[in-house]
């Protein structure tokens, strides 16, 4: 079984109804399909939720109550430092956020699920396993 790890803009994706460069296949869509119950298990961070909670703000509490059942990671002091380390490292051009969500899939040996390009690349070069909704579970 695979463990997804999902980045804060795939719920956003849906949330914000987000289409994309093509009309016939818009982002929430094909993240809507991904969130669909699976063999496979999803889990997020409080990362990921504080970050929801800082671009929805109202709206958070209504989605809060869709996700207070999934998995959550939480980063420990290490993860913090190594994250900042890598920040400096890579001149600032990735969100320590991002960071963060590289590395708890690292950590813990799950799948990150994100859209963000710059991510994905980054999860290349440092041998994180990444990939776009559209591309997990069988699709």
């Amino acid at each position: 079984m695979i463990v997804y790890y999902v980045d804060t803009c795939i719920f956003l994706n849906i949330w914000k109804r987000e289409v994309g460069p093509d009309p016939r296949r818009p982002f929430w869509k094909g993240s809507e399909e991904f969130l669909k119950p699976h063999d496979d298990e999803i889990a997020i961070s409080t990362v990921v939720m504080r970050e929801l909670e800082l671009k929805l703000q109202k709206e958070f509490l209504e989605l809060r109550k869709g996700i207070e059942t999934v998995p959550r990671l939480t980063p420990d002091e290490e993860i913090f430092r190594r994250a900042r380390k890598i920040e400096s490292t890579e001149r600032f051009t990735l969100s320590f956020y991002d960071i963060l969500h590289a590395l708890l899939a690292r950590e813990h040996s799950l799948v990150l699920v994100t859209r963000d390009e710059k991510l994905l690349a980054f999860c290349r070069r440092s041998g994180v396993a990444a990939a776009r909704p559209e591309e997990c579970r069988g699709r």
